[in-house]
């Protein structure tokens, strides 16, 4: 059963700092930078203390590489910036994070906060796919400048 509610993504945000460590393609070699066909263009892993951040289950990319929309298991979006330098990732900022906000009335619980998939709809609306109560809500995102 899929169900769609139009609401606003954004619910009490709050900015967090972002412990960011760059990682390689190969921990034990360093030189590596291809697997296959694909070339190694920088990565980075996230931790941060606040308890909403962590169990990303989606990200969903800008057009211009520079926007990274996270979602959680633990019922939280978060948008980061991206930073590039002649075509290689070379940094990952936290600009806010908040809450998922649930259709009106709904309680937040984990079995329906879960975040599991997501994709863009048009240029101003995000499916969100969650888990424990299957379903896909809609969001308007036109306020991300996504």
């Amino acid at each position: 059963m899929i169900y769609a509610v139009i609401a606003a993504l954004h619910s009490a945000v709050l900015a967090l700092p972002l412990e960011v460590t760059p990682v390689g393609l190969y921990e034990s070699r360093n030189q590596a930078n291809r697997l296959g066909e694909l070339e190694w263009r920088g990565g980075f892993a996230w931790n941060a203390a606040d308890k909403r951040f962590g169990g990303i289950s989606s990200i969903q990319i800008s057009g211009d590489g520079k926007t990274l929309l996270a979602l959680s298991d633990r019922g939280a979006w978060a948008r980061l910036s991206l930073s590039h330098q002649r075509g290689r990732l070379t940094g990952v900022e936290l600009n806010e994070i908040g809450p998922i906000k649930m259709p009106k009335g709904e309680k937040r619980r984990k079995f329906n906060f879960d975040a599991e998939a997501s994709t863009a709809f048009g240029n101003q609306t995000f499916l969100i796919a969650f888990e424990g109560i299957n379903r896909i809500l809609a969001y308007n995102i036109s306020n991300l400048s996504f």
